[in-house]
């Protein structure tokens, strides 16, 4: 033990730890994300970024391993920390991990399809949807980093905007895609 007094409201002692791991998962989502819409849309070769991708999946996978095992351990020393805030930061680590997940699948459909994305009823939505992810690692990433009280409500508010937007889209694409008889 480190000899700090643990006092109730603390996620896994201060979080620290706990929150640094969480920080750098965002930074590896956000890295992904940017490259593997870049291998997506021809602007980087999937084959050059395969293995510093995967590498950067595999490490959002250890550290969301790590903050789980951070947070159990803290809650069976410290009984008296809230358990909601604990449980809350293991879910949003898990969704994290999800994120990485996604953009693994993004690279993937960027590697093989190597045709050109050009119908443009598609590229507008889906380039507003590029842009609103990218606000929305800003905008959480601060959130994860100690200022949540300034911009935790604004990304869910622009997640829930951006939600809309991706499922409107996901309906005209799935129009599009059924042939007519």
């Amino acid at each position: 033990m480190d000899g700090r007094v643990e006092r109730k409201g603390d996620v896994c002692g201060s979080g620290d730890r706990a929150f640094s791991g969480f920080a750098e998962m965002l930074d590896h989502a956000e890295w992904m994300f940017i490259r593997a819409n870049d291998v997506l849309n021809h602007h980087a070769d999937g084959e050059e970024a395969r293995d510093s991708i995967y590498r950067r999946d595999q490490s959002i996978n250890d550290l969301t391993k790590s903050i789980r095992r951070k947070v159990v351990r803290h809650l069976t020393i410290n009984p008296g920390s809230d358990i909601a805030a604990n449980l809350a930061l293991m879910c949003v680590a898990k969704d994290a991990e999800r994120i990485g997940g996604y953009c693994m699948n993004v690279f993937e459909v960027g590697r093989f399809y190597k045709e050109e994305f050009t119908i443009q009823k598609y590229e507008e939505p889906l380039e507003a949807i590029r842009g609103g992810v990218e606000n929305l690692f800003r905008d959480v990433g601060i959130a994860g980093r100690g200022c949540w009280h300034l911009r935790f409500g604004q990304a869910f508010n622009s997640g829930r905007t951006l939600q809309t937007s991706s499922c409107f889209s996901s309906s005209i694409a799935r129009r599009q895609m059924v042939p007519s008889s």
